[in-house]
């Protein structure tokens, strides 16, 4: 049985998703959502170009349009080129995670409701609630 609350921020998380739009350059490889009691989710995977200069760039000013706050971000091991940057939008969630490859990067855009787990509380809930974002 779906939870119309899970069901109708599954829907709104879908809205932001194709309201967020970073370049023709962009292709969009894979689209997912879902949603169960309590949680809601909708992601994209994207390929990139490399003439789009830095893409994180670009994802803060195109998540900054609609509203949506950076709080944090992840910058991975030292062999590894993948960074995660977290956003939040009230109780809404987002991550970006971009890898490069040889034709540019692959991009994954993640927005949520319901997902944070106790480890991200323990290390970044100051920073996560210090921005205005919420449960």
């Amino acid at each position: 049985m779906k939870d119309s609350e899970s069901e109708r921020n599954r829907n709104e998380l879908e809205g932001e998703l194709a309201a967020i739009k970073l370049t023709s350059q962009v292709i969009q490889l894979d689209h997912h959502s879902e949603s169960k009691s309590g949680l809601a989710l909708a992601s994209g995977e994207y390929r990139v170009d490399n003439d789009e200069g830095d893409i994180y760039a670009s994802y803060d000013a195109e998540l900054a349009k609609h509203d949506w706050q950076f709080y944090d971000e992840d910058q991975g091991d030292w062999h590894s080129q993948n960074r995660i940057r977290y956003y939040c939008k009230g109780r809404y969630k987002a991550t970006v995670s971009c890898v490069s490859i040889v034709a540019g990067s692959r991009c994954t855009l993640v927005l949520t409701w319901g997902y944070e787990s106790l480890i991200e509380i323990m290390f970044t809930g100051n920073k996560y609630r210090s921005h205005g974002c919420s449960d």
